[in-house]
């Protein structure tokens, strides 16, 4: 069968990566291909026969695919803008006389008026298949009108395994503790303000190394570049930890090094992770890695990730609501 694989694929985010990875594990296909805005990064990871030009976004409903089947999947995929790019290409796959599939993606709740029209409802309700990662996602679905069936994932990329290459860097008797933090200015003024409660969570840590987890490079927004995020938390918070595998920072190392797999690698070898990233407290939870989630109270990703994979959590694992 020949599968065109639509994501958020190509903007710096190795969860996004991570997600097309299990995608073209669970649709094996004779011909596979991907639209990606950097098929040279996406290319790193993934093996398919081709990539797709990322335009035209927001295609017509007349725009032809010549393709047998259509997969979108990856992450909370529906917010205004990308909503509405993904909900053309299914439309139009539809009308092409594509097979769709809408695989392992999140639903935000508060933001399903800005896209969840009739056209939407009409495109959902058509789709061959319809997956969400959590169980609150086909809640909301359901109670705005999609009448069909939902299947839920409970995030199926856990079972990707992991690569050491680069975790073998670190000695083995090392005690590790990985700090995952984005560049969300207003969430780090959040953070400093209850810097009494995250001082008294990190002194359990004293004599630990460090360990940079960056997951996410985005190539235009700096509020999706970890490598600053861990910067402004490791100056207001660690100073007095030394840091291990900094060339973790190093823009092009972790370009040219870097993969879903070998991030899981490292999260494996941390003591404890402490992640404001819903994907690395995922690698941990599967890793058998304690790890707490840093929340936005206004943002309910990580609490839902935590719910889905309850039962797997190591001892001291849990979410905390700033």
């Amino acid at each position: 069968m020949k599968t065109l694989f639509l994501g958020a694929y190509g903007f710096g985010n190795l969860g996004d990566e991570l997600c097309l990875i299990d995608a073209m594990q669970r649709f094996p296909s004779s011909e596979s291909y991907v639209r990606s805005i950097d098929p040279g990064f996406t290319g790193r990871f993934v093996h398919c026969s081709g990539f797709v030009n990322w335009k035209p976004s927001r295609p017509g409903k007349k725009f032809k695919l010549d393709f047998e089947r259509v997969v979108v999947g990856g992450g909370g995929l529906f917010y205004k803008d990308s909503a509405d790019d993904f909900l053309a290409y299914l439309i139009a796959a539809q009308n092409s006389g594509c097979r769709t599939c809408l695989y392992n993606v999140g639903v935000a709740p508060g933001r399903i008026g800005e896209w969840l029209d009739e056209r939407a409802l009409g495109a959902l309700n058509r789709l061959d298949l319809l997956a969400v990662r959590d169980t609150f996602s086909a809640w909301i679905l359901h109670d705005n009108g999609v009448v069909r069936n939902i299947s839920v994932t409970n995030f199926p990329e856990t079972g990707i395994a992991p690569d050491n290459e680069v975790a073998e860097k670190i000695y083995p008797d090392e005690k590790i503790l990985g700090i995952s933090m984005s560049n969300n200015t207003g969430f780090l003024q959040k953070l400093e303000r209850e810097r009494t409660a995250v001082e008294k969570i990190l002194q359990d840590f004293k004599g630990h190394k460090v360990l940079p987890i960056i997951s996410t490079i985005h190539r235009s927004c700096k509020a999706w570049d970890d490598r600053i995020g861990f910067k402004k938390f490791y100056s207001i918070f660690l100073r007095d930890f030394d840091i291990v595998l900094p060339e973790t920072l190093d823009r092009q190392w972790w370009r040219e090094n870097m993969t879903p797999q070998k991030l899981k690698g490292i999260i494996g070898r941390c003591s404890f992770l402490l992640s404001r990233r819903k994907h690395n407290c995922l690698h941990a939870v599967s890793m058998g890695v304690p790890t707490i989630g840093i929340s936005d109270t206004s943002n309910n990703n990580l609490l839902r990730l935590f719910t889905s994979l309850h039962s797997r959590l190591a001892p001291g694992s849990g979410v905390i609501l700033i």
